[in-house]
């Protein structure tokens, strides 16, 4: 077995131990697909998708909004900042994503 699997399937293993830390969630993100010269716009593309992050910490900031610090396995999981991931009803905003082709770290922000 090489290496990308082992951390692949260590990966595998955290999400499983992190168990009543692991929510599922719907990531909403907006892809550019190209540009429209004439209406000086960029055209872009929704999609959602059901994805398992682990809640690691959680605050909360000004005017009553929480702060979350999250993960959430990378398997061809695009996150960029502005999507929104909904867990349990409640809608957050992403931002600071950082994707180490395992896993993506990012903060959410309640009231997306």
């Amino acid at each position: 077995m090489g290496l990308k699997q082992r951390i692949k399937n260590g990966v595998k293993a955290a999400f499983a131990a992190l168990d009543d830390l692991v929510y599922e969630g719907t990531l909403e993100s907006e892809s550019p697909t190209g540009f429209n010269f004439s209406a000086g716009e960029t055209n872009t593309s929704n999609a959602s998708k059901v994805v398992k992050i682990a809640m690691l910490e959680e605050s909360k900031v000004e005017e009553g909004a929480s702060f979350k610090a999250i993960i959430l396995k990378s398997d061809g999981v695009i996150v960029n900042t502005g999507d929104l991931i909904t867990v349990d009803t409640v809608k957050y905003r992403v931002s600071k994503p950082v994707d180490n082709s395992y896993t993506i770290e990012c903060n959410l922000t309640a009231g997306g």
